[in-house]
């Protein structure tokens, strides 16, 4: 992610899969939502861009500090997940 920043091609193709990721999890957040299994007040594409930014700073954490864990150091992630969208 960080070279993308400076390669304009890392950075093309780091776009394009990442609008393909963000569609994607969209798609199943919206799937949930009309199956009854997440809130009907749930934007699809905010929760997305709100849920990659959250895991691109679990990422960028892991990346300075090898010792993070998400087990030890954010145990509320399921949790949180679990209000998010229910």
């Amino acid at each position: 992610m960080a070279e993308s920043a400076r390669n304009p091609e890392l950075r093309e193709a780091f776009i394009a899969s990442d609008n393909i990721m963000r569609q994607s999890i969209a798609g199943i957040i919206a799937q949930g939502i009309a199956a009854g299994e997440f809130r009907r007040d749930i934007d699809p594409q905010a929760l997305t861009i709100i849920l990659f930014a959250f895991i691109d700073g679990l990422i960028a954490r892991k990346a300075i500090n090898p010792a993070f864990s998400l087990e030890t150091d954010v145990p509320a992630f399921p949790d949180l997940m679990s209000k998010l969208l229910k």
